[in-house]
């Protein structure tokens, strides 16, 4: 599990998990619910973790729209 912290009480998770014998990838905001303790918000998104690569290509030429504009 890789988190990046969003702001004060949110932190955006990515992580590879099994489901029904699929790995996928998911990306999901967390909230601290003020115990302490991280919750999983409902925003977030889980694909085939074998699409990854086509994901990170989508991720990339944005970046790059952005540098050029």
């Amino acid at each position: 599990m890789i988190a990046v912290q969003k702001n004060a009480r949110e932190e955006l998770r990515v992580e590879r998990q099994d489901y029904c014998g699929h790995g996928l990838i998911n990306f999901r905001a967390w909230y601290d619910d003020r115990t302490d303790e991280y919750r999983p918000c409902k925003r977030g998104i889980a694909f085939k973790a074998e699409v990854l690569p086509e994901v990170l290509d989508l991720l990339h030429g944005f970046i790059d729209q952005r540098r050029a504009a």
